[in-house]
């Protein structure tokens, strides 16, 4: 029987396929590591970007050993990995006179229904203030009985050595709030997962 030539050109289409989106696939695979990009509003177009850069590089690998023809997709894209890391990258820590503008309270935002707890406002929320603080109130922020009470409403149900939440039985990595010395350590990874790149309640 001779053999359908057919066969043999649809496996090295999937083969193509495949070698052009490993790396694509593998950044899937460890993107749990980048909040920054599967956190921000444009994740679709973010991962997209990705998608096209490793393309064009695995491109160059799989041509540079027959012609320079394609050598520019290299540079272009590593500029364009370059340009994806600034676009997600934190946002800056607002100066001095910003903070001594911001106020001193901390405004309630309601819980995404997708999340623990979510979906239902509470009774009541923080009163603000009954006179306006001074500038140097302001720039110290808020207390650390206001920051502790967020962090117990909407931290610890997960962040706790016993959490109350049905979907741990442990505290996720190992990270919790239970104490003030535990908030106080946590502080800089609070900011960026809760602050800049909001990707927890």
């Amino acid at each position: 029987r001779t053999p359908d030539p057919a066969l043999p050109a649809k496996g090295l289409l999937r083969s193509r396929h495949n070698n052009y989106f490993t790396l694509p696939v593998l950044f899937i695979m460890i993107s749990n590591h980048f909040p920054s990009t599967y956190g921000s509003q444009y994740n679709w177009l973010i991962l997209a970007g990705i998608a096209v850069a490793a393309v064009l590089v695995r491109h160059y690998f799989n041509t540079r050993h027959d012609s320079n023809r394609f050598a520019w997709t290299l540079p272009v894209g590593a500029l364009a990995m370059i340009c994806l890391a600034y676009v997600t990258g934190p946002k800056p820590m607002p100066t001095a006179p910003e903070v001594a503008k911001a106020p001193g309270v901390i405004e309630y935002q309601p819980l995404p229904e997708t999340a623990v707890g979510g979906g239902a406002k509470p009774a009541t929320a923080p009163a603000a203030p009954t006179a306006a603080p001074t500038q140097a109130a302001n720039a110290q922020g808020p207390s650390f009985e206001k920051v502790h009470s967020v962090i117990q409403e909407r931290c610890s149900v997960c962040h706790s050595a016993k959490p109350t939440s049905p979907l741990f039985s442990a505290a996720p990595g190992g990270v919790m709030f239970d104490t003030p010395e535990q908030i106080q350590q946590q502080a800089a990874r609070i900011q960026a997962q809760a602050v800049t790149n909001q990707i927890m309640p």
